[in-house]
């Protein structure tokens, strides 16, 4: 566990503000609840408010300093529609075919982040790897210069330590080509 905490205590160095789509869920809204108490992010929950803080009580934990956005009635609506509109009406997207977009938690995580509202988004409980990414690239993009998208995920596995696990969901069909890996390894669990 020794990764996991030396990471955490990185975090809290850098508090970042993280937003969470799947706000509803039960098992986010207890993993946000743990995040805000130990203190290593600032954590958003976007959902019916009554259903979140319903689903917290339930779960006995408490919701202190864990903010949560209904998107449905959010006043960034229009804004974030507009800022969509403008990144996408090259693709063909429409300003009405934005402000419908924007009310998906997905969507509206990402361009909290992509508008500076937020440091970053974290999905994937509920919703596929595929939307989540979709929503990630067309509403933030990559940065200029990159052309892949690459993802990890670390695994922890007491007593044994922790793994680090990438290109797992991302290259659906992989080559060479598609899936640009510069060396294959075999990596140890780390301590």
């Amino acid at each position: 566990m020794a990764l996991l905490e030396t990471l955490k205590e990185r975090a809290r160095s850098h508090l970042q503000r993280i937003v969470l789509p799947e706000g509803e869920d039960d098992r986010v809204i207890k993993a946000a609840a743990r995040v805000a108490s130990e203190g290593y992010a600032k954590p958003t929950l976007l959902g019916r408010v009554d259903r979140s803080r319903e689903s917290a009580e339930r779960r006995v934990v408490k919701l202190d300093g864990v903010e949560v956005i209904d998107v449905a009635a959010s006043p960034q609506l229009d804004s974030y529609a507009r800022v969509y509109f403008e990144r996408r009406r090259a693709k063909g997207t429409t300003l009405e075919e934005a402000q419908q977009l924007v009310r998906n938690p997905l969507f509206f995580a990402a361009l909290r982040v992509a508008v500076g509202d937020a440091d970053g988004s974290v999905g994937g409980a509920t919703n596929s790897t595929a939307d989540t990414i979709r929503a990630a690239l067309r509403a933030i993009g990559l940065a200029p210069g990159n052309k892949l998208v690459s993802s990890f995920f670390l695994m922890i596995v007491p007593p044994r330590g922790s793994a680090v696990f990438g290109q797992t969901a991302r290259c659906f069909s992989p080559t060479a080509a598609s899936c640009p890996i510069p060396r294959q390894r075999s990596w140890p669990i780390l301590p």
